[in-house]
């Protein structure tokens, strides 16, 4: 009994280990949560970087609007200045071009209504019918005078006549005249080809306006054109718009308004810095404002 019981206690024998842990369960829900959090971060860069670009485009937004209404104050400023000296010098038909062009932009002005009034009556004042041919006899009975352009007596016909021999002549201003005043009679009188003539007057003396250096006479005629029809293949609308910011600016440097004058030569410097003396009143202007970053970008 003895040796049996030894031996068995020498036998190995099986010890019982503990049960292991259960493996985690699957990751799905974590994989889920890491996917929420990281689409709301997108989102949330995705608003932020949209509200910034949203909000740095309405800010040039109104600047861009800003510089427009400042140029198109000074060109109508500079407009009614030179009808008032227009009215001096007895140009009338001139100043009246100039008023009405203001008018346009700024209805309710009343400087431009009164310049416009007097324009017109020294219209009337001093047209003056074209004298009859002398007669065989002096006592045949006297001609009735011919009707005048201000007295409202032409026809339509008469008006296209009259119009298209001051463009064969290529007397622009007369053809201008003739042709407008056909156009407040009867707007309807040979529509095309009324218009085909008037923008060809247009161009003629924006030209010769340019050429002049009438340079606000020249904005005036060209965007009349414009009212008709674009103008393709020509420089016109640049040109136009280079010039009212250069005419803008340079009454603002003229005044002494300087912060302004640099504001819109700036702009100018842009789009068009070699446009007549523009880089030489621009660094002046910046430097009169103590412009110091548009004057280094500029003015090297």
């Amino acid at each position: 009994m003895t040796d049996s019981h030894n031996l068995e206690d020498t036998q190995p024998r099986r010890i019982a280990l503990p049960p292991e842990d259960e493996p985690p369960s699957s990751g799905c829900g974590n994989t889920l949560l890491i996917g929420t959090v990281a689409l709301a971060l997108l989102f949330m860069f995705v608003a932020v970087v949209g509200l910034a670009g949203l909000a740095g485009w309405r800010d040039g937004g109104i600047a861009r609007q800003t510089q427009r209404a400042v140029a198109l104050l000074g060109t109508l400023e500079g407009q009614l200045t030179l009808a008032a000296n227009d009215l001096a010098n007895q140009q009338y038909a001139l100043a009246r071009g100039r008023c009405q062009y203001i008018l346009e932009q700024q209805p309710f002005n009343r400087g431009a209504a009164e310049c416009l009034s007097t324009a017109q009556a020294g219209l009337l004042a001093t047209a003056t019918p074209t004298p009859a041919p002398p007669t065989a006899t002096p006592t045949a009975p006297p001609q009735a005078p011919t009707p005048t352009l201000a007295s409202g007596a032409f026809t339509p016909e008469e008006l296209f006549a009259r119009g298209q021999e001051a463009l064969r002549r290529s007397d622009w201003e007369s053809a201008m005249s003739w042709l407008e005043a056909l156009r407040a009679l009867d707007g309807t009188f040979r529509r095309r080809e009324v218009e085909d003539m008037l923008v060809t007057v247009y161009q003629a003396l924006g030209n010769q306006y340019r050429f002049e250096g009438r340079l606000s006479e020249m904005v005036v005629v060209i965007e009349k054109a414009l009212k008709i029809r674009a103008l393709p293949d020509t420089d016109w609308q640049f040109t136009i718009n280079a010039t009212k910011l250069y005419l803008s600016a340079r009454g603002y440097l003229d005044a002494g308004n300087y912060a302004l004058a640099a504001q819109v030569f700036a702009t100018l410097m842009e789009i068009a810095p070699n446009y007549l003396n523009t880089r030489e009143l621009a660094c002046r202007a910046f430097a009169s404002a103590a412009d110091s970053a548009n004057q280094a970008r500029f003015c090297r």
